[in-house]
Order: structure tokens, then sequence, then C-alpha cells
């Protein structure tokens, strides 16, 4: 680290240029939330039950609350982490799509994980430490006797 001021002017740098949106669809209990290196500050609600919006309108009205909480734009986002599933099959397809075009639309970069398969403090350790700076889409994913 190569600041000269204080610490704490230091840390809200890393903080603002180093957060991962994650997205979670694949349950009833939708999650998005932001990353800032140390914690995962998250907003859960369950489809149809807590609004009468679809998941969709529902997942980036609840990024654009999380954008505006911590102060900061995608700009500030260096990566998104999704869920691939498996899980609801409009679910799935719902959070993905949305991870894909931000990511897109931002040139940030995007991974999957599989809740079955991975841990998603190992998942977030690794995309701290990716040099990955492009944008490249998410699949979803079933297991093999699923379509």
């Amino acid at each position: 680290n190569n600041c000269n001021s204080s610490t704490y002017l230091c840390s809200i740098f890393f903080y603002k240029k180093n957060m991962i949106l994650i997205i979670d669809t694949t349950k009833k209990e939708c999650l998005v939330g932001i990353f800032d290196g140390k914690k995962i500050d998250a907003k859960k609600w369950q489809w149809g039950k807590d609004s009468q919006k679809d998941t969709g309108t529902e997942v980036l009205e609840n990024i654009d609350g999380l954008l505006k909480k911590h102060a900061v734009t995608l700009k500030s986002i260096k990566a998104i982490v999704v869920n691939q599933g498996p899980g609801s099959f409009t679910g799935v397809r719902v959070g993905i799509t949305i991870a894909n075009t931000l990511g897109w639309s931002k040139n940030i970069p995007v991974y999957g994980y599989c809740s079955q398969k991975s841990d998603l403090g190992k998942i977030l350790a690794k995309v701290l430490k990716e040099k990955k700076k492009n944008f490249s889409p998410v699949l979803p994913h079933y297991p093999k006797n699923k379509t």
C-alpha cells in the first residue's frame, strides 16, 4: 500500500474501490449484498411476501439502496458474485441476468458460484486476490440429471 496519508483515509480508499456486489436469487429468500473486504452488508427479502414487485425489480431496487447507503456507484464495484444455482428455475435466471447485464454494461468481472459446492467466504477471498478486469458472462448451474 502506497498511501502516505492517515490509515483512515487509506482504508476508505480500499473500501470504496474494492467492493464486491453479491446477488443470490436462487431460493425464496433473496439476497443482495456489498462486501467491503471485511464484512457483508446484505439486504434479504422473500419472493412475493415482502413486496408485490417482481423479483427483478426488487433486486435492482435493493442494489440501488445498498449503493446509496454506502455512498458509492457501480464504478466502485470491483466484481459481481452471483449464485449460479441450483435453485428456482426463474430465480437463478433473474440473478444471473442482472449480474451479467450490470457486468457487461460497466465492464465489471462477474463470478459465479454453486451454493452446494462452494463457500461464499472462499469465493470472496479469491475474487479479492484475482486480477480479472473484464466482463465475461456466467451461466446457470444445474445438476446433470436436471435441465
